[in-house]
């Protein structure tokens, strides 16, 4: 067998050329981070070890790296070396193995055929690992003051971030739960069911300007902060050139589930929020992967003030839902202008672009994340509609009550997650084993907090949503005991989920989110049918847990 390697760099070249040759042999092509897909030989990106691979093979061909070369010296086998131009050389290190008959070298493309037919015939040398003691005394001194400063830096920009996020996000909450509260007195229980479901129902087909782009596009730019605008322009323009596919799905979901005429207006209001908070969470993607919570945080603190402004002053005017339904649309638009405004100051925006090769690229990394981005917002916001078809407003507004109390409780989740994603995706890089340490406290703890936090709901919850909400909501008290305990379960799922993604296993997450939903829905239809609001809480319960054990098992099984 013949391996052929480029590390953890990309060389299209050489995979392309040797892809385009013949061989009587088995070949195997180790892509790395390449665009070329190879159509004749088998191939793959990234393994914890190549020590299998390059055991079989009899002859490697590789790009230079001194992790292959030596590793290759050290199991005596036959290995042709060829410089990537793209990456930094180590000419001291090829010339002495050449020199010592250690390996072949390969001074450019047009010659590898050649010296892949030398190959066949030249053996190579034994080596002798030199003694040395620069390796041990290197070790030490990783171990002690430098790793220890490392992982401090690490966690206090963790703490900083999610110190940012707390004072915006608490805004935001608050401000939020006035909003609720302003709703929910203002129109009743049926109305605040319509008003929910609009908004709910154009969520369900953002996958299609999302794609799985979001996770990717902040672990790459956190690697490549020069790369970010490039990055966010395309992005962007990728998001206006799927506008119309978005659209059109949900004209054809409205046509198709035969929503009631009175409804569709709303629905059309809902839309157009929906298509705003996109592109305000790829704004915030691109702080997120700088590590600049505070600007996410001036976001926040910015929709918050405008939605209460604007709802608190059309409730005292008397408004009804569709007003309250377009100041939701124009608080969305205004922290779009607001988002772009920041990303400006920052020099991190740039006008959108519309180069298809960029848009590929972006596809290319989304590809492992876009089925999970359908099954998520798929699945788990189906919930309303189902509801609305089965049950009817009043039940959206039942369940969906007790679903914005929930929410506001596991909002500190979301500040850890977000401000440690690129502090793991950074981490994995250097140390797999303080990764999952990370990962193994956080998930203890925040089980501990949040199982307390929902003990403490199941006992509160009638005279809460009797404060909260007032009369007709007594149902919600029912209902938010039951999804109390989704916050322990969806906290170690999206916590398991975001490990694996910073560790490079995003193609584990479609596997995750199908199983998760593929449980939500047949259970959803079922539950629903019989049990109501109640039903679609059981079923988002079975669906997290389902989630956090299969994110467990593959996380588990990498270690191992």
């Amino acid at each position: 067998m013949i391996l052929v390697t480029v590390g953890s760099t990309a060389f299209d070249e050489l995979i392309r050329r040797v892809d385009e040759m013949e061989f009587d042999e088995e070949v195997v092509l180790q892509i790395g981070r390449g665009a070329y897909v190879p159509k004749r030989h088998s191939y793959f990106t990234f393994k914890p070890s190549l020590e299998d691979e390059l055991l079989r093979a009899r002859l490697v061909v590789t790009h230079s790296g001194a992790g292959t070369l030596l590793e290759s010296c050290r199991l005596a086998k036959k290995a042709i070396a060829i410089e990537n131009p793209n990456t930094i050389r180590l000419p001291d290190l090829l010339d002495r193995l050449e020199y010592d008959g250690l390996v072949l070298r390969c001074n450019g493309l047009a010659e590898l055929p050649s010296v892949l037919s030398r190959a066949q015939h030249w053996q190579p040398t034994r080596y002798e690992p030199p003694p040395c003691g620069i390796p041990a005394e290197i070790l030490d001194f990783l171990k002690d003051r430098p790793a220890a400063r490392a992982t401090d830096a690490l966690a206090k920009t963790a703490v900083r971030n999610t110190g940012w996020l707390m004072a915006g996000t608490v805004f935001k909450k608050a401000s939020s739960l006035a909003v609720l509260l302003l709703l929910t007195r203002r129109l009743g229980l049926r109305d605040f069911g319509r008003y929910q479901f609009a908004l709910d129902f154009g969520g369900l087909f953002l996958f299609l300007l999302d794609l799985g782009v979001a996770a990717p596009f902040v672990r790459e730019a956190a690697r490549d902060r020069a790369g970010l605008p490039r990055r966010l322009a395309a992005w962007l323009g990728l998001k206006l050139a799927l506008i119309p596919a978005f659209a059109a799905a949900m004209i054809a979901a409205v046509l198709i589930l035969r929503l009631p005429a009175a409804d569709r207006p709303w629905i059309a209001l809902g839309a157009l929020g929906a298509v705003c908070v996109a592109f305000v969470s790829a704004l915030e993607s691109a702080f997120q992967s700088i590590s600049e919570m505070k600007w996410i945080a001036v976001l926040r603190v910015f929709d918050g003030l405008a939605r209460l402004g604007l709802v608190a002053g059309l409730v005292a005017l008397g408004a009804g839902l569709p007003w309250l339904l377009g100041a939701a649309v124009a608080t969305a638009l205004l922290d779009l202008v607001a988002g772009a405004f920041l990303a400006r100051q920052r020099h991190i925006a740039a006008a959108p672009s519309f180069d298809p090769a960029a848009w590929r690229g972006l596809l290319r990394l989304g590809a492992p994340f876009a089925l999970r981005s359908v099954l998520a917002m798929m699945f788990f916001r189906l919930s309303s509609t189902i509801l609305m078809l089965c049950q009817g407003p009043a039940a959206v507004g039942t369940f969906a009550a007790a679903q914005k109390i929930v929410s506001a409780l596991g909002l500190p989740l979301g500040w850890i997650l977000t401000s440690i994603f690129p502090a793991l995706c950074t981490l994995h890089r250097s140390s797999r084993e303080r990764a999952g340490g990370w990962t193994r406290t956080l998930l203890v703890w925040q089980t501990i907090l949040l199982s307390a936090a929902s003990a403490a709901l199941c006992v509160i919850a009638r005279p809460l949503t009797r404060t909260l909400f007032g009369p007709g909501f007594e149902q919600s008290a029912e209902v938010l005991r039951v999804l109390a305990w989704v916050l322990p379960l969806s906290a170690a799922s999206q916590l398991l989920s975001v490990s694996l993604a910073a560790a490079d296993m995003e193609r584990k997450l479609p596997i995750v989110t199908a199983v998760s939903g593929v449980t939500c829905l047949s259970l959803s239809w079922p539950l629903i049918s019989r049990f109501g609001s109640l039903g679609a809480a059981f079923a988002a319960i079975a669906a997290q847990g389902v989630a956090a054990l299969f994110a467990l098992y593959f996380l588990c099984d990498q270690d191992e």
